[in-house]
């Protein structure tokens, strides 16, 4: 598949799977507790959309790469950990955590996107 091509699908996907695990976790938090499971199944299209990315960006900028495969570890572990934590507490800083996670992860995925499209500098 063309670098380029790849790039964009990785994106759109993360895009898509990020808009849609926000709104279905949103839903989950109000209630809708039979859509945790399409919550989780898109949280990890999400991340592995990210990792994606960050494989391919890794020889251009590791820290980058790093950063977003940190996020990406550190996104399903987040949410994990809430579901087997009691309501109350330290319950709703973790899931503000956990959407901040989530943006985060959308957020580098546009970055790296951005810069794959970049042309490589001359080193």
């Amino acid at each position: 598949m063309n670098t380029n091509k790849s790039v964009t699908s990785l994106v759109m996907l993360a895009r898509a799977t990020g808009i849609l695990a926000l709104v279905l976790g949103f839903s989950c938090y109000t209630g809708a507790r039979a859509l945790i499971p399409f919550h989780i199944a898109t949280g990890c299209l999400l991340v592995i959309a990210v990792w994606g990315l960050a494989i391919q960006i890794r020889g251009r900028n590791a820290g980058l790469a790093l950063a977003a495969a940190t996020v990406g570890a550190i996104l399903p572990a987040l949410g994990l950990t809430q579901a087997h934590m009691s309501v109350g507490g330290h319950h709703a800083l973790l899931r503000l955590v956990h959407v901040l996670a989530g943006l985060g992860a959308i957020g580098l995925a546009e970055i790296m996107a951005k810069r794959l499209r970049q042309p490589a500098e001359a080193g």
